[in-house]
């Protein structure tokens, strides 16, 4: 899944020294779900609420990968459902979307 390949670039993005958190939000309303979901992944999600209303704000698209500096401003997003991570060439792209966002914070 999109998880299992966004949890080996975190492992890859370690191994590389390069600061980088890959984390998830969870729709509203897309609760039921979670479990399954995290049965593919080793990354940390949160729950979006109606409070923080994070989607919303965002903009956000089902499948979007948000990637955002030190001081948590937009720098870019990657759709996951466009860009399948199962091509090598869309996985190497997302992955150095982070290392640029990484090296652009030091």
């Amino acid at each position: 899944t999109q998880f299992g390949y966004l949890s080996t670039m975190q492992v890859e993005l370690d191994a590389l020294g390069v600061d980088v958190k890959i984390q998830s939000i969870n729709k509203i309303d897309a609760e039921s779900g979670t479990d399954s979901l995290t049965e593919d992944m080793n990354l940390p999600m949160v729950q979006d609420t109606d409070a923080a209303d994070v989607w919303t704000d965002w903009g956000a698209a089902w499948r979007d990968v948000y990637v955002v500096d030190t001081d948590n401003l937009h720098i870019g997003t990657y759709n996951l459902t466009e860009y399948d991570l199962g091509d090598p060439d869309n996985y190497e792209t997302l992955k150095a979307m982070f290392v640029d966002a990484a090296e652009s914070a030091r």
